[in-house]
Formats: structure tokens, C-alpha cells, sequence
């Protein structure tokens, strides 16, 4: 669990779900994004993920449950981020438990491969670079129509390379910035700390930064 000085037990707090990727170790992704949530508004929660059977949708919704009987987490505020191989657990609970996931990140990676039929349009935020572009637009594609979007989005230019793409006349938003000329890489304003080595720094959009915005635009409705 990442705690900010910020939480209080009296307030409900956003609570965050991350999934971490490369060795999946809930240790090095706590060590490594640390010097990224500093200014945290709400509660993370990074998962263990290396034991990739055992992540389940059910497993994750109890650890949920146990996170808010032990800390006092908004229920309208939980949301889901996965990102390269991770993508697709963040993705595969918003499929399954689309009752307690508000909205969620699924980027720079390969979505889920079951049957994704979720009991409501969840909003989605999605990037990607040149290397995963393929699997990033099959995730789009997916939850625009999930999601009954238009399936041309309005563009916005942004610089640098990075496009903005939002989809139109949905029931649930779908945000896609999709990013010219980028590797396989977090996407943040400034490169620091022991995850550096897998960020790529622009001044257009930040990963966690978005991520936030997004969550907080978006409750359990």
C-alpha cells in the first residue's frame, strides 16, 4: 500500500489498483514509482503479479474488499492500472467486475484474451508507442464498441508527436493518446528514480498524472 500524509481516515479516499509488469514484483514496483506519487490523492494498492494464475478477478476483488474494511476507500472512486503485459489484468477486471471498477488504464501492452462482457460501459484511458500499437488499438477497438462510441475519434495534435484521441457519443468515455515515434516506455513529464531506465519524458502527457485526472472525472456511476 502506498499512504500519502495526505489520507485521513474520516474522508474517503480514490483508491488506486495497480498491476505491475516486467518480473511483476509488487516490491520493485513500489520502490520504482515512488518517486513518482509523492503528490498521491488518494490510496495505491500495487498488486503482486508475478504469479499471473493466481491474479484473478475474484482474487482481486476480495483483496479489494480487505483494503476497504482496513482503510476507508471511496466505493465510487476504485479504479484499475495495468500497463505492458500487466494491460490485461487491469482490462480483465474491468470485464468482470465492472461493478466496483469506476474506470481504468489498460496501456502500452496486450489486453485481455477472454470474453469481455462487462454488466455496464466502463471509461477507459489508453497510450501507447510505435512498439504496441497493434495490441493497444485492438484494446480500443474493443471498448469503443463495448462502450458504444462513434468509431472515428476527434484528433488533437498535442506536439511532439503525441495525438490525442477521443472518441465521440459514447456511453462511456474512451481516451487514447496514442504516441508517434515512442518505444515500448511509461510516458511521464520528468524520468526519475529507479524506473527512469523505462520512462519516456514529454512535456504533453504524463501517465500517472493523466491517470489521475481521468479517475477523478470519472466515478462509479
Amino acid at each position: 500500500m502506498v499512504v500519502p500524509d495526505s489520507y485521513s481516515d474520516v474522508a474517503p479516499a480514490p483508491l488506486y489498483v495497480m498491476f505491475p509488469s516486467g518480473s511483476g514484483s509488487r516490491d520493485q514496483a513500489l520502490e520504482g514509482m515512488r518517486p513518482y506519487v509523492d503528490g498521491l490523492n488518494g490510496l495505491m494498492l500495487i498488486v503482486q503479479t508475478s504469479d499471473r494464475q493466481a491474479v484473478t478477478p475474484e482474487a482481486l476483488v476480495s483483496l479489494i474488499d480487505g483494503i476497504g474494511s482496513a482503510f476507508c476507500v471511496d466505493p465510487e472512486q476504485i479504479h484499475a492500472m495495468g500497463t505492458a503485459w500487466a494491460a490485461a489484468i487491469a482490462e480483465g477486471l474491468a470485464c468482470e467486475a465492472s461493478d466496483r471498477i469506476a474506470s481504468f488504464v489498460s496501456a502500452v501492452g496486450q489486453g485481455t484474451t477472454q470474453a469481455c462482457a462487462p454488466g455496464r460501459p466502463v471509461p477507459l484511458l489508453t497510450f501507447t508507442g510505435d512498439t504496441d500499437r497493434t495490441t493497444v488499438n485492438a484494446i480500443v477497438d474493443r471498448w469503443t464498441s463495448i462502450n458504444g462510441c462513434d468509431p472515428e475519434p476527434a484528433v488533437d495534435d498535442l506536439g511532439s508527436g503525441v495525438l490525442e484521441k477521443t472518441f465521440l457519443d459514447c456511453d462511456a468515455d474512451v481516451v487514447f493518446y496514442d504516441i508517434q515515434g515512442m518505444g515500448h516506455c511509461f510516458v511521464t513529464h520528468e524520468a526519475k528514480g529507479p524506473a527512469a531506465p523505462f520512462m519516456c519524458e514529454y512535456e504533453e502527457f504524463d501517465y500517472l498524472e493523466g491517470s489521475y485526472e481521468f479517475f477523478a472525472a470519472h466515478p462509479l456511476e
